[in-house]
């Protein structure tokens, strides 16, 4: 921890330090990149309520040190409330079951690396929209109420610690923050954002499967 608020201390007060990070960022775009895949996850609340956040991401890694993806996450927990409904003039209080989603970009940079052991600073924005699921009164058909819209902004620390190549465990903390949720909708998406999972990198199982690659163990 005391390295990591010294890093940030640095780069906030030091402008010939951010100009050595912009430089290393820069050639690592020069790299070539390789793919990745991985499942995402993690807590947060909404309201005060627990909610786990799940999702998938794929995308680009330059110089094992810069990675830029896209994803979708989505609301796992089950978090239901007490709305107001009206139809056909008449208003009335149901049950309704959240539901949140969206789409995300990142961009994440490496800046610690000794391994087993690996420090990173992932910045997620990400735009989507909440509704509730219901069941109408009259008809009894399970509805949905208006979507509205959310833009997100993520940033975050994360620590990794492989176990080995292909396995590792990792744990972050951030925060989100709603930059547009309506108020109309009277829930906060606003929370601090914490994970400790165990992960799985699909690239080096890949290279463990087929250390010549598929095409050429195909080919053989």
């Amino acid at each position: 921890m005391k390295r990591l608020a010294l890093f940030f201390l640095v780069i906030c007060h030091a402008p010939f330090v951010r100009g050595q990070l912009l430089t290393d960022i820069s050639e690592s775009f020069r790299k070539k990149p390789k793919f990745f895949f991985n499942f995402t996850q993690y807590n947060s609340f909404i309201n005060r309520e627990t909610a786990n956040v799940s999702g998938i991401r794929a995308g680009l890694e330059f110089n094992q040190k810069v990675r830029v993806a896209v994803g979708y996450s989505w609301l796992y927990s089950d978090i239901v409330d007490r709305i107001t409904v009206t139809k056909n003039d008449v208003s009335y209080q149901t049950n309704g079951q959240l539901k949140f989603s969206y789409i995300n970009t990142s961009f994440e940079y490496e800046f610690y690396s000794d391994y087993p052991w690996h420090i990173s600073v992932p910045l997620v924005l990400g735009s989507g929209g909440a509704h509730y699921e219901y069941i109408d009164r009259f008809s009894r058909e399970r509805v949905t109420t208006d979507n509205f819209p959310v833009v997100l902004f993520e940033p975050s620390v994360n620590a990794q610690y492989n176990i080995i190549d292909w396995v590792g465990i990792s744990g972050g903390l951030g925060y989100r923050v709603a930059l547009n949720a309506s108020k109309e909708f009277k829930k906060n998406f606003n929370s601090p954002i914490y994970v400790i999972q165990l992960k799985f990198f699909f690239d080096e199982i890949y290279k463990e499967a087929f250390p010549n690659g598929l095409w050429n163990k195909a080919k053989k």
